[in-house]
Order: C-alpha cells, then sequence, then structure tokens
C-alpha cells in the first residue's frame, strides 16, 4: 500500500516542474531507500531522503503529504498545510465531517480519485490560519471521541 500510494502520488505530480517531490523514507530491513527507488516510477522531480533531521524538512516544505504520522501534528505547529493521502480512501488520521464541519483550515483529504484536484487545490490555497486553534479543535474531538467511545464501552 505504501508502495502504491507513492506510485500514485509521482505519477500525478512527474509533469508539474512546479514540485519537488520529497520522499522521507525511514530504512527498514525490509526496504531501504535504494530499492525503493528502484521500484517507483523515475522522474526528475522525485528525490528519497533518508538522513538528517525531519525537522529540516519539514522547515523547507510547502505541504506535508501523509497516510497518518504524528508528522501530521508537527506539520500543523510549524504552520504548514497538511494533505492527508489515503490512495483506496480507507483510511483517515482525523475525521473529514468534523474537519469539514468545524471550518478549520490547513487540513485536505485526498483519495485516488481526486489526489490531483486537491494537490492544487492545497498548492493554491493562501494559508492564514491559527495553527494552534485547529490543533487545540482536533484534540478536543480526539478527547470528545475517545470519551463517548469509553462511555459506550461501559454499556456494552
Amino acid at each position: 500500500e505504501y508502495i502504491n500510494n507513492l506510485k500514485t502520488l509521482i505519477n500525478v505530480i512527474s509533469n508539474r516542474e512546479d514540485i519537488h517531490l520529497a520522499i522521507r523514507h525511514r530504512n527498514t530491513n525490509q526496504l531501504n531507500s535504494k530499492d525503493l527507488l528502484s521500484i517507483l516510477p523515475k522522474n526528475n522531480n522525485t528525490q528519497i531522503y533518508s538522513e538528517g533531521s525531519f525537522d529540516d524538512y519539514l522547515i523547507s516544505c510547502d505541504i506535508l503529504i501523509s497516510y497518518s504520522s504524528t508528522t501530521i501534528e508537527q506539520a500543523l505547529f510549524a504552520s504548514k498545510k497538511v494533505l492527508l493521502w489515503d490512495s483506496v480512501g480507507k483510511y483517515n488520521h482525523f475525521n473529514n465531517d468534523t474537519l469539514n464541519t468545524r471550518g478549520l483550515n490547513g487540513i485536505w483529504f485526498a483519495s485516488a480519485l481526486n489526489i490531483s484536484e486537491k494537490l492544487q487545490e492545497v498548492i493554491d490555497y493562501d494559508l492564514k490560519f491559527n495553527y494552534q486553534k485547529t490543533y487545540q479543535q482536533i484534540y478536543h474531538n480526539y478527547l470528545i471521541s475517545n470519551s463517548q467511545k469509553n462511555t459506550l464501552d461501559k454499556f456494552n
């Protein structure tokens, strides 16, 4: 799934000279950067990085694209745009409906059906939002959600 998500994303941006896709990959025994590079489609605007501090990459990026990670919260604190990317549409790090109904800015959701459009929307968006309010609202919703779950668990 990880590799398929990356392949789809690379294909979407392959003709975009205005985009440099920096893939921050952690080498593992199962998949190192060299092997990952050999599997992914070749283009001039994608590079895999496995060295250095994540914070350095975050500071220099315009948009964080992630499936699920604490890097999402780090990006919000750093006032970065976040695109939650799941090519098969089965997972969201945050609840999409909750974020949309609360009017929070800075977070977008994309699937394989709309990744090109969403990526352009994120690029074009002039991000002027209070990231602390966004993060606090997400955390508040998380606490409420867990509280409700714990209450329901007591009845089951």
